[in-house]
């Protein structure tokens, strides 16, 4: 999907092999009254870079809320232009054979919140991060079950002849608003979040549909995520923008993540079992929603098990 204003995305798509179906995006009915200017478009503090970047970020998660529209496969991949898949087995590998037969991976970590805002606004407890890795591979009945949460909590009442587009780009306006405001609020006081797709679609099929993907989260132990859920999977694809990300995420601060016993930050490496390490973590850990930031319960599961602590050093 490209941009449906641009001349240059329309001829790309006239030069795109023959197997690729090249879609024009339209604007939002309501792109030309946002008025949200991010500064930053999440916690990473990534530069959002004034109101047309604005408004283009926004265009680009409100349209991935819709790609369904654009097929009739039983499953949808959103992935980015600048995403490369660089192993073999990708349908191996993005769909498990499992006891209950396939089931499509979804990845995410849990030592660092990027959008914790898109998915506090939605009324669901922040677990993990799935703004994580490229492809989110996700059912496409599962779009409109999230189109028909947004609209169930900021849809207002409006008529009974409105159609799903109406409701759901009012409700999304509404939301963006929520986003932005809540995260600019104590005790975060930050400069305003910009919703992402993966965060919202991720944390809500986390939280209502879990039995259907199979799921890999990284570091899980430092939120409580089931054991049985953070097993590490083989990733089929690599993001460009992340290659050489440890000058990229020295230049920007962002935490680097080591799976590797004596790596750093030393509470994302110390812990052999992850079970029981979040125990010992305290204060250490990375900041992370908790239930005073949203009214809603949070799901603990422990497993007792052996962990050792690991120098830094």
């Amino acid at each position: 999907a490209l941009d449906g204003e641009s001349p240059a995305d329309e001829a790309a798509c006239s030069v795109v092999p023959s197997w690729v179906r090249c879609i024009l995006m339209p604007r939002p009915p309501f792109y030309d009254d946002f008025n949200i200017e991010y500064v930053t478009i999440n916690t990473g503090k990534h530069q959002g870079g004034g109101l047309e970047r604005s408004r283009g970020l926004v265009w680009k998660e409100w349209s991935e809320c819709w790609a369904d529209r654009y097929s009739t496969a039983d499953y949808v991949a959103i992935t980015d232009s600048d995403t490369v898949f660089s192993t073999f087995g990708v349908q191996e590998l993005l769909f498990p054979l499992g006891k209950f037969g396939r089931k499509s991976v979804v990845w995410a970590h849990a030592e660092s919140a990027q959008f914790p805002y898109a998915v506090l606004s939605l009324k669901l407890q922040w677990q993990a991060e799935f703004m994580d890795s490229f492809p989110l591979v996700v059912h496409r009945r599962h779009f409109k079950g999230l189109r028909s949460h947004v609209i169930t909590l900021y849809g207002g009442s409006g008529g009974g002849a409105e159609t799903e587009s109406v409701l759901f780009d009012r409700a999304y306006m509404a939301y963006l608003r929520q986003v932005f405001e809540a995260s600019r609020a104590p005790p975060r006081a930050g400069p305003g979040e910009c919703p992402s797709f993966h965060s919202m679609m991720g944390s809500y099929l986390w939280w209502l549909h879990r039995r259907d993907y199979v799921w890999s989260i990284r570091h899980g132990h430092l939120t409580d995520v089931p054991l049985r859920h953070t097993c590490p999977r083989l990733r089929v694809a690599q993001h460009v923008a992340y290659w050489g990300r440890e000058t990229w995420f020295d230049q920007v601060g962002y935490p680097w993540r080591h799976l590797k016993v004596n790596g750093r930050p030393t509470q994302l490496s110390e812990a052999r079992c992850p079970g029981s390490a979040a125990r010992s973590l305290g204060s250490r850990a990375s900041w992370v929603p908790t239930a005073s930031d949203v009214h809603s319960p949070w799901v603990s599961t422990r497993a007792g098990c052996r962990w050792i602590r690991a120098s830094a050093t």
